[in-house]
């Protein structure tokens, strides 16, 4: 049997043919950049730390720099998290290198101080009405570390120099209600001063 698909224009009502594939494979051009609705109604937060602290040489356990805890009752919203960064200020006297390390939380951890001001990504979005929270310099339970982003390089030592870590997560770390996710950079050494953040959308998702 064959079939005729159809669509409707958002803009006019009227239906529209929609062309495929001899497969069956939709034709499809996107209008906008990525995530370009989303923010365009309000979903899309950003928070980063204010103060610069030491990165870690080791693996982290308990302590995290920076801590994005999703407050939400159960059946609340979900953090879809659109990236994780850091900006870097002091040096050593050589090279340098950081990366970030992601430990991502199970339910119901233990809420954390809303330290920092939440931002949003839409022009205008002046107060945060949200219930996620980001939280600076808490103990949390190490829930297992993972290394994400390919390790980033200064080729000379600056203690006045800044470089910037920016690692594209685009929904690939989503943090339910009640659950959170900690950050802490890694470097080669102690000198090397960090301000750790994360972007993201707030979005009612079926949790399996």
């Amino acid at each position: 049997m064959d079939y005729e698909l159809f669509g409707v224009r958002i803009s006019t009502g009227n239906k529209v043919s929609l062309k495929a594939t001899r497969e069956g494979d939709l034709y499809i051009a996107q209008n906008l950049p990525p995530y370009a609705l989303a923010t365009a109604a309000g979903r899309g937060w950003q928070a980063q730390a204010t103060s610069a602290v030491a990165g870690t040489t080791t693996i982290p356990t308990t302590t995290a720099l920076g801590t994005l805890y999703n407050g939400y009752a159960g059946g609340g919203k979900s953090l879809v998290i659109d990236r994780i960064f850091a900006n870097t200020e002091a040096y050593d006297a050589g090279k340098n290198f950081f990366f970030m390390w992601v430990c991502i939380h199970k339910l119901a951890v233990t809420a954390v101080a809303a330290d920092i001001t939440i931002h949003g990504l839409r022009g205008g979005d002046v107060t945060y009405g949200g219930s996620a929270r980001f939280g600076i310099g808490d103990t949390v339970v190490d829930d297992g570390w993972h290394s994400y982003g390919n390790s980033q390089e200064s080729n000379q030592g600056n203690a006045q120099g800044m470089s910037n870590i920016d690692v594209p997560i685009e929904g690939k770390i989503v943090i339910p209600p009640t659950s959170a996710m900690s950050l802490h950079v890694g470097v080669n050494d102690s000198n090397i001063t960090v301000q750790v953040g994360a972007s993201w959308y707030g979005v009612q998702l079926d949790l399996a």
